[in-house]
């Protein structure tokens, strides 16, 4: 994220010295993260309403927090530029990154809408 936009993540409790040191508000900040994006696709299937539902709510949090949609972009970019980079180009294909970029791209979209709700 801060190689990607550093001037972009003043909405966050924590900053680039977090990051690099683990510090307990980022490490929460992270969890809370991964504990979204794992809800989401669990929650994946035919029905997609509790989720959407979900992913709405959050949104309108995110607002208030002073979250855009640039910064749902970046953060999606930051994501998968992430995986690619743990993952490695043999587990990291083509289809995973457009699979990842769809999935985050479907959560991040239902979150801007409840933040325009707002």
């Amino acid at each position: 994220m801060f190689e990607l936009a550093p001037d972009e993540w003043n909405v966050f409790s924590w900053g680039p010295e977090d990051f690099q040191n683990k510090t307990p508000v980022f490490l929460e900040y992270s969890k809370t993260f991964v504990r979204m994006l794992d809800m989401a696709i669990d929650m994946l299937g035919p029905d997609m309403e509790i989720v959407e539902d979900e992913l709405y709510q959050l949104g309108t949090m995110h607002k208030r927090y002073g979250v855009t949609p640039r910064k749902f972009e970046l953060m999606g970019q930051a994501l998968v530029d992430t995986l690619q980079k743990i993952l490695g180009k043999r587990s990291f294909t083509d289809r995973t990154g457009e699979a990842w970029n769809e999935i985050y791209g479907f959560m991040s979209m239902t979150m801007i809408q409840g933040a325009a709700s707002m």
